[in-house]
């Protein structure tokens, strides 16, 4: 029922606006994460790597999505399309609540990654905004050390300074 789907760099798995269309599991490489800002425009807010989850939220609710997510490498992902998420669900009410649980998780994510912003000296903010995509303190999968697949500019646009303090 799952689907293992490739994407090579700057492949997009889908965008904010785009209708719901299943969930995804990140089985190796990284997604960057951009969330709409308006009907035109989105933001580049994070980076997910493997063993990340995404696109539970529309499945449950049947919205368009508010976050689009890009292949930052090479990526393999499973794809659990929306009629696959729907019949399971239907034939298993507790993964109804397994993905509320994911959803939760997620959104803590999120929270984490605006407390991270409000951090004031900026190359702190830039280590915690790091830290918090290399999914410190919950360490990564097999132990393994996380190359950041980011330039310095989106660096920069996640952690709301300048390429230049990135740089330093």
């Amino acid at each position: 029922k799952a689907i293992l789907v490739r994407f090579s760099p700057g492949q997009s798995l889908y965008d904010p606006g785009d209708p719901a269309g299943g969930i995804y599991g990140v089985v190796e490489g990284a997604v960057r994460v951009r969330i709409a800002t308006s009907e035109t425009n989105s933001q580049l807010i994070g980076c997910f790597q493997t063993g990340a989850w995404i696109g539970q939220a529309p499945s449950i609710n049947g919205t368009s999505r508010t976050m689009g997510f890009t292949a930052a490498n090479n990526v393999q992902a499973l794809h659990l399309p929306l009629h696959v998420v729907t019949a399971l669900v239907q034939q298993s009410p507790g993964l109804g609540a397994a993905l509320a649980t994911l959803s939760e998780w997620n959104l803590n994510l999120a929270l984490q990654a605006i407390a991270e912003l409000t951090i004031p000296k900026v190359e702190r903010r830039i280590a915690a905004r790091l830290l918090g995509m290399a999914n410190y303190p919950f360490g990564v999968p097999n132990g393994k050390v996380w190359e950041v697949p980011l330039t310095q500019s989106e660096i920069a646009e996640i952690a709301c300074c300048s390429r230049h303090n990135v740089n330093k």
